[in-house]
């Protein structure tokens, strides 16, 4: 039972810090959307059939291997995000 108890803390505790960085970042977040949006309307973007291709380049980018950790989830829910915008 405790360890079930510090398993939640934890997990609460981590959904904190990522509130909290959601919030700390809204704006450049909601930048970075308008931009893609803007992005695809011009037509620019990535076709479907590239985007897992690209998406895995990216990943693999060493900046992007240091400023960011997704769980699988996270990273499947990005991929809808963009098809949705696209």
């Amino acid at each position: 039972m405790l360890f079930l108890n510090s398993s939640l803390l934890r997990l609460l505790e981590t959904q904190e810090e990522q509130d909290r960085w959601l919030l700390e970042n809204r704006a450049e977040i909601d930048a970075k959307i308008r931009r893609g949006i803007e992005q695809l309307d011009r037509g620019e973007g990535i076709p479907e059939d590239q985007l897992d291709g690209y998406l895995a380049e990216l990943k693999a980018q060493p900046e992007m291997r240091r400023r960011y950790v997704l769980a699988p989830e996270a990273a499947l829910d990005l991929a809808q995000i963009w098809r949705h915008l696209k």
